[in-house]
């Protein structure tokens, strides 16, 4: 892993993935969570609902034989019974066609009727209308034989047992005393000063019960199931009415009774009898019964499986995504460094050829710091070209100039050779002299060409820093339009929270309004029944006012079933405002925490401008001290020159005390010297420019 966007590629695609793996680990946990808890409110709620129509008919059923019961306590006559025989009988027909007017229509009841207390009269009476074709028509049936009033008699159990109670009670299931048919029956017994008149009831099939509850969906492969009070299987796929939820299985589901019995509504996990895992919700209805509904858990959860495939094909494609994006920005990122690189790498080799430059020639545009470096490296190369074609131009000239001096002063030397040997010591040192400061001057002349660099370098990063700075400023000032927006998002967010609040609130007003709505369908449902009865009273006048009755009765039920239907999507609009104040209270909260990072991004940015400004006072500082080395360096070329002028006049004052052929041999010596150290000059500047690769055309221009 040695190029740079082998590096990229490779710390952007772990970033991504891990991030890809930490994302969708928490989406499944919180998703499980999340549809875990909303499929267990989902199960009691449905459990509630379901039970809640049930209570409606059970209900009916009750307020029926409330009726009935109030009818036949306040126009039974204990006195007429004792002094007329025939009371019986008149008593029995006017009873018939008010229990008619109760029971004519309904699906769910077979049967219904006052039992006149065998012990007032020594004799069977009753008056029975029962629905034995279902096609809705209750006809009158034949009395029961006082034989069948017995404690022994199972079909009767529920006789005596409302009596025991005295209060309406609900029964065991039984087979009915009129068609061969199991039916449960409500039933309320009726005491005058303390003296039982009778019973009456009414017989709801068990088969009509068994549809409601079976005709219940509970996700693919569940089912409802309900008990009596006693937990006693009522309607169960696989236990009859004679099996109890406690001993069934030899006790195997006793846990779930003692869970449900203190509770008015729950869930409970539990283990079947096939080994498969399932959820139980249960609500108890007004009569003590209890509504289970239960799906296996693996129907409940599987919204679960989806998310977890979900959120795995969105990680997988995210990761691709950022594999390509990996590929392309490292790509991007690394192939300016690689061509800075390349171009440095050159340069480090003396190789100035033009074999780079088209790379480079597209990242000049950059205005990052790969762009500014290249366009800075490009410029020293050219710099460098038009040194090294000086300095190939120089020094040919040199080398000839130096050739042609060498060679006359060679020739001019062996004639005045034995002439200048007398004056040579005395020219010596000052010849020396002026050689040493000439020295002196070429080396604080090439210091001053170095000075002159290091300024135009000092100048140049000066002005990268002041960039830098302008840079930091534009993005102090972008942070602060972000926080802006950020504060602008955070206010509407608060917003739509208090919006979303009041809507809740009155969400709950509307379910006080339905409730009152559904008490006073019930009230105008009472009130049609007595209607009824005071209609059934009236006999052939009080028919008309009947029918008007029957439908104010058949309206308050619609009422009631509706007020039904408006409830349950007021409580699904309360649950998604729920979710919604859920979720912006999320949102507020993010909101903050990216306003507290935008803060902390400020405070860097404040760092770096104080760094930039702190690095440009030093930089100012460096670039004046150049700057007065620079004035110096041209005093220091002065004071060696005029060094040099004195050497020079100091040789003149010699060689006029000297005689005119030591001058003249002197100056040869200089001569010849300096042609040799002119010669040795351009040998040295060739080998130098020798170790700088041009290209060809330029190598031949030069």
């Amino acid at each position: 892993m040695k190029k740079i966007s082998t590096k990229i590629i490779v710390t952007i695609i772990i970033c991504c993935v891990t991030l890809s793996s930490i994302l969708g680990t928490v989406s499944i946990i919180a998703g499980k969570t999340f549809i875990n808890k909303e499929a267990m409110d989902k199960l009691v709620y449905m459990s509630k609902s379901i039970a809640g129509d049930l209570n409606e008919k059970f209900k009916l059923s009750e307020n029926k034989v409330d009726y009935l019961h109030s009818n036949v306590l306040n126009t039974f006559d204990t006195e007429q019974l004792k002094s007329d025989p025939k009371y019986i009988e008149k008593y029995k027909n006017s009873l018939s066609s008010i229990i008619k007017n109760y029971s004519e229509g309904s699906k769910s009841s077979l049967s219904m009727y006052f039992i006149l207390n065998p012990d007032l009269t020594g004799e069977a009476a009753d008056v029975t209308l029962a629905d034995v074709k279902d096609n809705g028509n209750f006809e009158t049936q034949p009395q029961l034989t006082k034989e069948k009033y017995n404690t022994n008699n199972k079909n009767m159990q529920w006789y005596y047992e409302t009596i025991k109670n005295k209060n309406g009670t609900w029964s065991i299931p039984h087979t009915s005393s009129i068609i061969n048919s199991d039916v449960i029956t409500y039933s309320k017994p009726i005491f005058k000063d303390n003296i039982l008149i009778g019973v009456v009831g009414v017989d709801l099939k068990l088969s009509y019960i068994k549809s409601l509850i079976n005709a219940i969906k509970v996700y693919n492969t569940g089912y409802a199931s309900l008990y009596n009070e006693k937990y006693d299987y009522l309607v169960h796929p696989d236990f009859t009415y004679k099996d109890n939820l406690v001993t069934v299985k030899n006790g195997v589901y006793k846990d779930i009774y003692e869970q449900m019995k203190g509770n008015q509504a729950g869930f409970i996990k539990y283990k079947s009898k096939n080994g498969q895992y399932k959820l139980l919700a249960y609500t108890k209805l007004s009569n003590k019964w209890v509504l289970t509904v239960a799906p296996p858990i693996s129907e409940v959860l599987s919204g679960i499986n989806k998310l977890i495939i979900i959120i795995s094909a969105i990680i997988i494609i995210g990761i691709v995504l950022s594999i390509i994006a990996a590929l392309y920005l490292g790509k991007k990122i690394s192939e300016p460094i690689k061509v800075s690189t390349e171009l440095i790498d050159a340069l480090s080799q003396c190789d100035l050829s033009s074999s780079i430059d088209k790379k480079a020639e597209k990242f000049f545009k950059n205005k990052d710091e790969l762009g500014i470096m290249i366009r800075a490296v490009f410029n020293l190369k050219k710099n460098l070209i038009d040194v090294v074609h000086n300095l190939q131009n120089s020094s040919s000239q040199i080398f000839e100039h130096s050739k042609s001096l060498s060679t006359n002063t060679n020739d001019t030397l062996i004639y005045i050779n034995n002439v200048s040997e007398a004056m040579s010591q005395l020219a010596s040192g000052a010849t020396d002299h002026t050689v040493f400061s000439q020295d002196s001057l070429e080396k604080i002349k090439s210091l001053a060409k170095d000075i002159q660099i290091a300024l135009q370098s000092s100048n140049a990063v000066k002005e990268a820093h002041i960039n830098a700075k302008e840079m930091s400023n534009k993005g102090s000032q972008s942070l602060d339009i972000l926080t802006e927006k950020f504060k602008i998002n955070s206010d509407v967010t608060n917003k739509l929270s208090t919006i979303v609040d009041n809507l809740d609130s009155k969400s709950g007003s509307i379910d006080n309004i339905v409730s009152t709505i559904n008490s006073v369908a019930e009230q105008t449902n009472l009130l049609a029944l007595n209607a009824a009865i005071e209609a059934a009273r009236a006999g052939e006048y009080g028919k008309g006012f009947a029918v008007v009755a029957d439908e104010i009765r058949n309206l308050a039920e619609q009422s009631t079933d509706y007020t039904k239907e408006i409830a349950i999507i007021v409580s699904q609009i309360q649950q998604e405002i729920s979710l919604a104040k859920n979720t912006m209270d999320t949102g507020i909260d993010a909101v903050s925490k990216a306003n507290t990072s935008i803060i902390e991004t400020e405070k860097s940015f404040d760092l770096i401008q104080d760094s930039i400004k702190n690095s440009l006072s030093h930089i100012n500082n460096l670039s004046e001290n150049v700057k007065n080395v620079d004035e110096n360096k041209e005093k220091a070329i002065v004071s060696i020159e005029k060094i040099s002028n004195v050497s020079e006049e100091a040789a003149s004052s010699t060689e006029e005390v000297s005689a005119m052929v030591k001058e003249q041999t002197s100056v040869m010596h200089t001569i010849s010297d300096t042609a040799k150290e002119l010669n040795e000059l351009a040998v040295k500047m060739d080998k130098i420019v020798e170790m700088f690769k041009l290209d060809s055309t330029l190598s031949s221009e030069s």
